[in-house]
């Protein structure tokens, strides 16, 4: 867990595979959202709360190619991939992945 003190931490800006979690402060849930969509990433999200609905709410808001709320829930319907960076062989495959070099 690491305990970052805002989004321009590189921890927070990166894609960082393992058992690592940053954790970060914010204003009130608009923040949350502008914090978790300021990256150039996008594979998957996650949003946790006691009031249900404003977490779907909130999950709705957030720009990824998919987003858990309160738990994964896998499914054959979900997005299987990410957007941004994060997408870049989705829908061009092996063409998309030359043209990021």
């Amino acid at each position: 867990m690491l305990d970052l003190p805002d989004n321009s931490n590189p921890a927070a800006q990166e894609e960082i595979f393992g058992p690592v979690v940053g954790v970060i402060g914010y204003r009130d849930l608009d923040h949350a959202v502008e914090m978790a969509n300021d990256s150039r990433f996008g594979l998957s999200g996650w949003v946790h709360g006691t009031d249900k609905v404003k977490a779907l709410e909130v999950g709705l808001k957030i720009r990824s190619g998919a987003v858990n709320v309160n738990g994964a829930v896998m499914s054959s319907y979900a997005s299987g991939g990410g957007i941004k960076m994060s997408g870049l062989a989705a829908n061009a495959g092996s063409r998309a992945c030359a043209n990021s070099r």
